[in-house]
């Protein structure tokens, strides 16, 4: 109902939509990677354009909802959500060059050779997901513009890091400057506008 061959039931029109994010917040958490192995057979089915598969899973490794998931099926990125988990949260991040593998603290590092040894794509993007507002992540996470461009800078380091994702779009309207403070944190760094799946996404 959602591509390009469907015909009888057009939620949005004719509009395609190109992609798709696996955000799973409750158990049971049964049959995703089959869901995600039909979302590739479809995309398969038309070549004119590029489909996106990914996934939200939170700090803690392995995620419950979609570690089989990730480990089985081809997704091209993954926005870890460094919030609402206070032990590896956003918050817990301390300084820069820290080897970040422990779920006891912010973890990034850990994510990044958990893909490279486990996932289905060892190449697979790693965004780092935050709150924009305490209002969104009320079991903590939310930090400042300010240090989250320092762990932006911190994490160039890592290749599989492509860029920030902020949760959610409608609290950068009670929080002016976050988003560009990101962006300006983001797009300064040579060695992040070089890699191919790069951005701002909220």
């Amino acid at each position: 109902m959602f591509g390009k061959a469907w015909s009888y039931y057009r939620p949005f029109g004719e509009v395609v939509v190109d992609g798709f994010n696996l955000d799973i917040e409750t158990l049971p958490a049964l049959h995703y990677e089959d869901f995600a192995a039909r979302l590739r057979t479809l995309y398969s089915g038309d070549t004119t354009k590029k489909y996106l598969l990914v996934g939200a899973p939170q700090c803690p490794i392995p995620d419950v909802q979609l570690t089989t998931a990730l480990t089985k099926i081809k997704f091209d990125a993954i926005f870890v959500q460094f919030y609402n988990n206070p032990l590896c949260s956003a918050t817990a991040w301390n300084s820069t060059g820290q080897a970040q593998d422990s779920n006891s603290g912010f973890n990034f590092g850990m994510w990044d050779r958990w893909v490279r040894s486990n996932c289905k794509n060892r190449a697979m993007k790693i965004f780092l997901s935050l709150a924009v507002s305490p209002k969104v992540a009320p079991a903590g996470g939310y930090i400042s513009a300010d240090k989250a461009a320092d762990i932006i800078a911190d994490l160039a380091r890592f290749p599989s890091f492509a860029g920030a994702a902020l949760w959610d779009a409608s609290e950068t309207w009670v929080n002016p400057g976050y988003v560009s403070s990101l962006k300006t944190a983001l797009t300064k760094r040579n060695t992040l506008r070089k890699r191919n799946f790069f951005g701002l996404w909220n």
